[in-house]
């Protein structure tokens, strides 16, 4: 069985992304109280207050790793510091960035599940546009699959 932990190198110091590359990150969002409350210090004032109104602590707390995450990657790829990067959101509230870089436009996106996080990042350049889209889904143990398929699913 394969470990997927060896399959995650540790990220460079320095992130330079190619514009024919994509980065794919993933975090825990299980962080101390001091991180987290770093993390928060880095959010927008709606970001803020949107991870108020979570009705759930563990939520919230996930919104903010997870936010607060999104905004150091970004401004490490743009070198600018966490609190100047500015979102738009569509309709649906998916964010992306409001900052460009020239003719060029950093995409990202990201998914939750449980306790973990994932990131992609690629760049949109004229030209050349990009989307860019992960998913990440927690995969709850189900002891019974067998009996059901057992009972249920014919073996021919």
């Amino acid at each position: 069985m394969t470990n997927f932990e060896t399959l995650w190198r540790s990220p460079p110091r320095d992130l330079t992304l190619s514009t024919n590359e994509v980065h794919l990150w993933r975090a825990a969002l299980n962080t101390s109280a001091g991180e987290l409350q770093a993390l928060s210090k880095i959010l927008s004032a709606d970001e803020q207050l949107r991870a108020e109104q979570f009705h759930f602590e563990q939520h919230r707390k996930r919104f903010i790793t997870a936010r607060g995450l999104l905004r150091t990657l970004l401004s490490r790829y743009l070198d600018m510091e966490p609190h100047q990067l500015q979102f738009s959101y569509t309709a649906r509230g998916k964010p992306a960035l409001a900052n460009t870089c020239g003719n060029k436009r950093l995409r990202f996106n990201l998914s939750h599940s449980q306790d973990w996080v994932v990131y992609a990042f690629a760049w949109d350049v004229s030209g050349y546009p990009c989307k860019v889209g992960i998913d990440l889904e927690y995969l709850r143990p189900f002891p019974q699959a067998e009996q059901i398929a057992k009972r249920f699913f014919s073996a021919h």
